[in-house]
């Protein structure tokens, strides 16, 4: 999954209306979602397999036990419960959009794809389908299309700090450094504590401005906020080898190695500054 963040679209709700008929089964359902409520995952789980037992017709129960496998990381099963629901009404959008958060969590891409622009084509005026159909992209390698997504988002939402940081991601990808700037300045103005935006913005003013000190300060911010980003640790290091001040370079790499023990990245940098400081 991408390491960005990915917006969770769905709610803990009834989708669809309820007969007399399903009563018995939705007051299964309606403790299932109090108990997800409270974590008690478990047992959620029993009472939603229970709704279904007593109709196997109920779409709540079948979306809502969706919901808690997501949860759970358990992405063919959510699967499999969104492709019930989709059985019993094919044009619900949420649906799509959950299924979608899904088939992203396993790794596939087309499907997620696929699924957000139909929950699009059902309901062009919710945001987080652009923002995540955006991160899909993203991580197919498309950077323009994904921009594109982004500022629909945007377009819907302005004040949504991730479609402003993303945006900024995938610019810095194109070498669009000052608009990345500024997409990064304002995901902060929205959100003064998004580390990742200072992160980020420090990654930039090192390799476009070749600005050290403020790469180094946008670091020690997004640090302050955030001390378990093991790549600022890096970025940071980077910057202070380039001052010359390698004991506090590979304190810096030595954090990232504790946080991440399989970033190459830190190792190779570690290794780089502790052969400088031998010479």
């Amino acid at each position: 999954m991408n390491a960005r963040l990915f917006v969770l679209i769905a709610t803990l709700a009834f989708v669809f209306g309820c007969s007399n008929k399903h009563d018995k089964a939705e007051s299964y359902v309606k403790r299932g979602i109090d108990k997800i409520e409270k974590g008690k995952l478990d047992e959620a789980g029993v009472d939603f397999d229970k709704a279904i037992e007593i109709d196997d017709q109920n779409a709540d129960a079948y979306f809502n036990r969706g919901i808690l496998r997501y949860k759970e990381g358990d992405w063919n099963r959510a699967i499999d419960d969104y492709d019930q629901v989709l059985d019993l009404d094919p044009k619900y959008p949420k649906v799509y959009s959950n299924r979608g958060l899904a088939e992203f969590g396993k790794g596939d891409l087309d499907g997620a794809i696929e699924d957000f622009d139909q929950a699009i084509h059902l309901n062009s005026k919710f945001p987080d389908d652009y923002l995540n159909r955006g991160l899909a992209e993203a991580d197919k390698g498309n950077p323009d299309e994904a921009i594109t997504n982004f500022t629909q988002t945007i377009a819907l939402d302005s004040q949504n700090v991730w479609a402003y940081y993303n945006r900024g991601v995938e610019k810095e990808k194109k070498r669009d450094f000052d608009d990345a700037i500024a997409d990064f300045s304002r995901a902060i103005q929205i959100d003064p504590k998004c580390a990742k935006a200072f992160g980020e913005g420090g990654v930039v003013k090192a390799e476009d401005k070749g600005d050290t000190e403020g790469a180094i300060a946008d670091d020690n911010q997004a640090i302050e906020l955030n001390p378990k980003l093991p790549q600022v640790y890096v970025n940071r290091g980077r910057e202070k080898f380039k001052a010359g001040d390698l004991t506090a370079a590979i304190t810096d790499f030595d954090q990232a190695i504790q946080l991440n023990p399989n970033d190459a990245n830190a190792y190779k940098n570690r290794s780089k500054a502790k052969s400088d400081m031998a010479i």
